[in-house]
């Protein structure tokens, strides 16, 4: 019974570099293209956010087991966190191709970044219930075992 309530993160290791390299070469890939759907620049943004925060925190804290004292607000932070860091990522992405491609018309025009970062703090409440559910899921499927 105590142990379902233990969190162990694994350590940074070189799959995650490897992880790392891969999703820039994605993004590479993505930034050479015609591609001005803002739906998957957002998701772009996300698995961004996502690598940011998982990977600093497997960084920082990997390799050691915690209790559910510090691991449930860490869920949650850690989604509030990702929601706000898809904000400025995908803005950065929309950015980035703007500038490398230099249209007379950009890819993403003014108002459409400026709808992506007027998203933020809705992103950032999207996050912190997600980390929220995130945290209850795990619970409830340590307790079923």
């Amino acid at each position: 019974m105590t142990n379902i309530f233990r969190l162990t993160l694994p350590a940074f290791g070189d799959q995650h570099r490897y992880l790392a390299i891969f999703y820039g070469v994605v993004l590479l890939v993505w930034l050479t293209t015609e591609s001005a759907h803002v739906l998957l620049t957002s998701l772009l943004g996300l698995g961004l956010a996502l690598i940011i925060v998982i990977f600093s925190a497997f960084y920082r804290l990997g390799g050691r087991s915690y209790t559910a004292r510090f691991w449930i607000p860490a869920y949650i932070v850690g989604g509030g966190l990702t929601g706000l860091l898809t904000t400025f990522t995908t803005f950065m992405l929309m950015l980035f191709k703007n500038v490398q491609h230099s249209h007379l018309y950009p890819d993403f025009p003014t108002s459409v970044m400026y709808g992506i970062v007027s998203r933020g703090p809705k992103w950032g409440l999207a996050g912190l219930l997600i980390g929220a559910a995130l945290a209850l899921a795990r619970i409830a499927q340590g307790e079923q075992t």
